[in-house]
């Protein structure tokens, strides 16, 4: 699992994927993030459909795969005090 973590931003892959050619490319199917700031906290999952790896060669040889991932983003949180709650299509970038 990779991620990132600060005092107010959490970001979780939770469920990794690769492909046989890729092995050592691996990219996300499920990503978490879960966003807290005063009484404010949103927390967002973002659920692959669909992907198209993008190979970057580097000078010293070896390469970068960008990941152009679609899917689903599931959105819940509290947002000045009202609830936020919604669904939608979206695309995340992940570089492996």
């Amino acid at each position: 699992m990779a991620g990132f973590n600060d005092n107010e931003i959490q970001i979780r892959q939770e469920i990794m994927s690769t492909l046989p050619m890729m092995p050592d490319a691996s990219f996300p199917l499920v990503t978490v993030l879960n966003a807290n700031s005063g009484e404010n906290r949103l927390n967002i999952v973002f659920t692959t459909e669909r992907f198209t790896p993008i190979p970057i060669g580097l000078e010293s040889g070896g390469y970068r795969i960008i990941w152009e991932l679609t899917g689903v983003y599931e959105v819940s949180g509290i947002i000045d005090r009202k609830p936020v709650s919604y669904i939608t299509t979206g695309y995340l970038e992940y570089v492996a």
